[in-house]
């Protein structure tokens, strides 16, 4: 029986590897026979051509959201983010190019109605990683305003990059920003804070940063994935499969350190998150973040990787060694009361969960309190299909504090609809407005953002 049952898993996981690279390769030839030459006579990504009045994506209980598109033609869109004071957006592509919308202003220069947001046409940053964005799948995926962005103007990109000879890194490199003559905003003095000692491969390279505040001191927390090897995501001595923590000039963290001799690591066993948010809601301050399994599970982890006043947290290892079974293994938050699990939810099939953010509330999406935290999670999807069954939705996540094992259930608001299935999309990049409320989502395929407002 034990026989039979492995020759059956070998026989799934091969249809499953068939189905993906059949799904990828479509993607990929319709997206190099929609491209435009660039100057290096290589394929420069815009987007689908859709119908002005065609909205992909619709609400699943009609009047809760108006759904609008902001704007198309921007490549493979990864990432979106927003400036803490509501007045800036930026999008990034795979390729390396960086984009900023504005808020609407009238002829004194002044934000009225909260404004909307309007593209820039000059791009706000260009970064050179040497790849070209699909159907390559390294380049720019992550961008994080600094925790003192007010004051420091900080911006960091997160990005794989081709150095030839000297092969590829995972880098980061932190910018700010100004007008340039012409009234644009335009990225500047580029430094270089972070560079891997392990070579990125494929699509599990650096994601996602976000700003954080340790002992007073501006911090970044980061994560890598394990570059399709994953030892390396147990071995303390490789920046891969990791999460970590650095100083704004990329120097060691302040604070105690969860593994001695490895100070800027702050939990292991990671496979590829591409999305986290803290939780400022919870007492703990508790980080939510999303690990794709290899073709199942997926995972919801809540732990407390960091703390404002730089006591001890993080020191978790998560299990990824290359095998389903242990990534399901219980993992105790030892730096919180009780030891609860730290894995709130494990998907049974493949949903590609890229992004967590939590949301204020608004419209039908509750306020959080001190029990309960309110998150919008994106889910991909499966790559290279129109398929619409799995993934491609935006997911309302409850997560009920009121007992010592904190529980997490979903609600879907929003899926890709029906009238798009003539053609292969997947939800990608994830924001909210903190002046108007309205949440932003890109898809990846499409090359469009969507304008989402809660009603």
């Amino acid at each position: 029986m034990k026989t039979r049952k492995k020759i059956f898993i070998a026989i799934t996981v091969i249809l499953l590897l068939v189905v993906f690279t059949i799904g990828a390769f479509l993607v990929i030839r319709y997206v190099r026979n929609r491209g435009e030459e660039n100057d290096n006579n290589e394929q420069a990504y815009t987007g689908l051509e859709l119908d002005k009045n065609l909205v992909s994506y619709e609400e699943v209980q009609p009047g809760t959201f108006k759904i609008n598109v902001l704007t198309d033609q921007l490549g493979t869109i990864t990432r979106i983010k927003i400036s803490p004071d509501g007045e800036m957006m930026l999008v990034s592509d795979l390729a390396g190019t960086v984009w900023v919308f504005r808020k609407e202003q009238n002829s004194e220069g002044i934000v009225e109605n909260d404004g909307n947001f309007v593209k820039q046409e000059k791009p706000f940053y260009k970064i050179e990683t040497g790849f070209t964005g699909f159907p390559n799948e390294n380049g720019l995926t992550g961008i994080a305003f600094g925790a003192d962005f007010s004051d420091s103007k900080d911006i960091f990109l997160l990005y794989a990059i081709d150095l030839g000879k000297d092969g590829a890194k995972n880098r980061i490199t932190r910018i700010s920003y100004e007008e340039d003559g012409s009234g644009n905003l335009v990225g500047t003095d580029p430094v270089n804070v972070f560079d891997s000692n392990r070579e990125p491969a494929g699509a599990h390279q650096i994601q996602n940063g976000l700003g954080v505040m340790i002992q007073g001191k501006p911090h970044l927390l980061f994560s890598l994935g394990e570059n399709y090897n994953p030892p390396d995501s147990k071995d303390l001595t490789k920046e891969a499969g990791k999460i970590m923590l650095i100083q704004r000039d990329g120097s060691d963290p302040v604070g105690t350190r969860p593994f001695s001799g490895h100070p800027k690591i702050c939990t292991k066993g990671i496979r590829n998150v591409y999305g986290f948010d803290i939780d400022l809601n919870d007492p703990e301050l508790r980080v939510a973040f999303l690990d794709n399994g290899p073709n199942l599970n997926d995972r919801l982890g809540y732990a407390k990787l960091i703390d404002p006043d730089g006591e001890l947290a993080g020191g978790y290892d998560f299990n990824w060694d290359g095998e389903d079974d242990p990534i399901t293994k219980v993992v105790p938050d030892i730096n919180v009361q009780s030891s609860p699990n730290s894995l709130l939810h494990i998907w049974d099939q493949t949903v590609s969960p890229d992004e967590v953010i939590f949301y204020p509330g608004k419209g039908t999406i509750p306020a959080s309190d001190d029990k309960t935290s309110y998150a919008l999670v994106l889910l991909f999807g499966q790559t290279g299909t129109s398929d619409n069954e799995k993934g491609k939705e935006i997911l309302l996540a409850k997560i009920d504090r009121s007992s010592f094992q904190p529980k997490v259930s979903f609600t879907t608001l929003i899926h890709r609809s029906d009238k798009a299935t003539e053609f292969a999309g997947n939800p990608l990049g994830l924001a909210y407005d903190p002046v108007t409320l309205k949440i932003y989502f890109g898809d990846l395929v499409e090359g469009r953002i969507y304008e989402v407002e809660p009603l």
